[in-house]
């Protein structure tokens, strides 16, 4: 297996991608993708407050990002994560936008999610998977 090398201005965007959270990164793709700010934003939701990852200023877009693994020894989201990510839907079904977004990076979270949710009431999410790109060796 061999790397070709890219030329420098590719390796600096690698770097500055490298050093990004995933939120961070998950973040700048879609305010790219929807020429929006897309900033954190605090909203109370009935006797709760909850903190959504992404919204936009004029409140049509709005979003949570879920990174990391967290599955059992057989491919399934553990319960106690099942459950928060379910906990997420329903804050995103009991705000008002146009768009709702629900985005993971980790396909392997992402498949096992979207399987175990077939049947449940979740309703006008659209749920994206977003990895953060990395160079392929050829």
């Amino acid at each position: 297996m061999t790397c070709r090398v890219p030329n420098k201005g590719i390796l600096d965007e690698f770097q500055k991608r490298l050093n990004k959270s995933p939120e961070q990164y998950v973040r700048e793709e879609l305010e790219k993708e929807y020429g929006k700010r897309l900033p954190k934003r605090r909203i109370k939701i009935g006797y709760y407050t909850h903190e959504f990852d992404l919204f936009s200023e004029d409140g049509k877009i709005i979003g949570e990002i879920k990174s990391g693994k967290d599955l059992d020894r057989n491919g399934k989201i553990k319960n106690y994560r099942f459950a928060e990510l379910c906990l997420d839907c329903l804050y995103l079904m009991s705000i008002e936008a146009e768009k709702k977004l629900f985005v993971m990076t980790n396909k392997e979270m992402f498949e096992s999610f979207k399987k175990m949710i077939e049947g449940l009431a979740i309703k006008n999410i659209e749920f994206k998977l977003i990895m953060k790109k990395e160079f392929i060796c050829l």
